[in-house]
């Protein structure tokens, strides 16, 4: 090859390189010692301060994780219901994070703090005649996704008049993806009652969001 020519190939590949840069990294998922770590520092700092115990783990969330949202994604379930059944999600880490809080507030442990295995479903009745769910199930499409555990059960609420009235709450776990974003599937959460009609939520604006996707470096 003439000389001319090879100067002209290493002219044209240093400008290549010169343009390229490398894709940036992604870093692993957090995980449960990673968010046992954060709870322990923010604890060490808090001093038995729920409030600030907040502030600090959310700080280190923050940090690592897209959109953190440490207080779980409300549902929207429908005007007609908004104000008689609250339904919010959680992330992995928002929901251990919650737990760790609640250690914090009855000056427990952290270590009995649970690391759930996946999504969490809160189902919480607000008033005498809300709905008495069941269990909750996730559709994908034409497909219907169990949860992994169901802790909706029976309980009794006392509401603000002192009333106590017959209800059922809890929560319900599901692994990461059932909520995993498809091009051109619809993704539904859907509440069943024990009696009457099931209850559909369209989540497709807080699916990002339970993931919680690591930041890319």
């Amino acid at each position: 090859m003439p000389i001319a020519v090879r100067l002209g190939v290493l002219v044209c590949l240093a400008c290549f390189l010169g343009a390229w840069s490398p894709p940036q990294s992604v870093p692993d998922r957090v995980t449960e010692r990673e968010a046992r770590q954060w709870a322990s520092e923010a604890e060490l700092i808090a001093k038995h301060d729920v409030k600030t115990f907040d502030k600090e783990f959310s700080k280190r969330a923050s940090a690592r994780i897209q959109d953190y949202e440490p207080k779980g994604q409300s549902v929207d379930i429908g005007f007609r219901l908004e104000n008689s059944l609250s339904i919010k999600i959680y992330g992995q880490v928002a929901a251990f994070q919650v737990a760790a809080a609640e250690q914090v507030r009855q000056l427990r442990p952290l270590a009995e703090a649970k690391w759930q295995d996946g999504v969490v479903v809160t189902v919480n009745p607000l008033l005498m005649v809300s709905p008495l769910i069941e269990r909750v199930v996730i559709k994908r499409g034409d497909s219907f996704v169990e949860a992994i555990e169901n802790h909706i059960q029976d309980s009794k609420v006392r509401n603000l008049a002192g009333a106590v009235f017959d209800s059922r709450e809890g929560y319900a776990v599901f692994e990461l993806g059932a909520f995993q974003p498809q091009k051109d599937l619809k993704i539904r959460l859907v509440l069943i009652p024990v009696t009457g009609k099931n209850l559909e939520a369209d989540p497709q604006y807080w699916l990002a969001g339970v993931q919680e996707l690591p930041k890319r470096k």
